[in-house]
């Protein structure tokens, strides 16, 4: 090829050159930058994840402390609560025996009430205010009992005994003093001292606690209530027990025992307002 020739193809290959460099640089410069762009998105994602995992350690370190102070909240109501409940455990066996003495204390009243079963009712209603005699018999009776006042012994202890054991003691004291009073009613000789006690009020309390006793309390007057009395005393036991075996209170007996109450009242109220000494 001559030398004219080579000039000629000299614009060609310098195109071609040219055309080649502009491609191999846009690649290459391409290249960089995606380089460069890949490099600080590697960099801000390698952040990202530092912060996310800086974050997480210390949410878990704040979940770990939380879940510390609950435990330890949680721990001390539970052990607050089994300490309140111990506390109420022994305060109620507490009570039971304390309302256990106080039937053990009304048995002089006990007494009472046998000797006054003795007794024909009607006659010594009668007679007591004309004679002597009968009076100085009821008298005699009526001092058996020490001077205290036995509902004193126990009134402490109903919110710690179940309902219907403080409904028992309660029919099973009332029964003895309201026998108690009518010997104080004989003693001073007081004319119709039996109208100072309405018999069917005893009647009615009596009936709810021994429903199965309806037709004999019916029957009787009121020195014949003495039999029911060892009766009374076992239901107190029976109830005393349950709460010593830890048995739930149902609604049938919280029912009952509101009834038994009612009663109670009304044959107390009768005997506060007699107000014999």
């Amino acid at each position: 090829m001559t030398e004219r020739e080579w000039l000629e193809w000299i614009p060609t290959v310098i195109t071609i050159l040219t055309a080649i460099c502009i491609f191999a640089g846009r690649n290459w410069l391409k290249a960089r930058i995606e380089r460069s762009v890949q490099h600080e998105f590697d960099t801000k994602l390698e952040n990202i994840r530092a912060d996310l995992h800086e974050t997480e350690e210390r949410l878990k370190s704040d979940l770990r402390l939380k879940e510390c102070e609950i435990s330890a909240l949680r721990d001390g109501v539970l052990s607050g609560r089994a300490h309140r409940q111990a506390l109420l455990d022994k305060r109620r066996m507490d009570a039971v025996e304390r309302v256990w003495a106080a039937v053990m204390a009304l048995t002089p009243y006990r007494t009472v009430a046998s000797m006054m079963f003795s007794l024909d009712l009607k006659v010594v209603v009668e007679e007591a205010p004309r004679h002597a005699g009968v009076r100085k018999l009821a008298e005699i009776i009526a001092k058996l009992p020490p001077d205290f006042r036995p509902e004193n012994a126990a009134k402490n202890e109903r919110p710690f005994v179940s309902p219907m054991a403080w409904a028992y003691f309660s029919a099973f004291q009332t029964t003895l003093l309201t026998i108690y009073m009518q010997a104080k009613a004989l003693e001073i000789g007081l004319e119709n001292s039996n109208r100072f006690i309405r018999l069917e009020a005893i009647r009615d309390m009596l009936k709810n606690v021994l429903p199965h006793q309806a037709n004999l309390i019916d029957q009787w007057d009121l020195t014949c209530f003495h039999l029911f009395v060892d009766e009374l005393e076992g239901c107190i036991l029976i109830e005393l027990t349950k709460m010593l075996d830890g048995e739930d209170v149902d609604q049938l007996s919280i029912v009952r025992s509101a009834a038994i109450m009612k009663s109670v009242k009304s044959v107390t109220d009768q005997i506060n307002k007699a107000n014999l000494p």
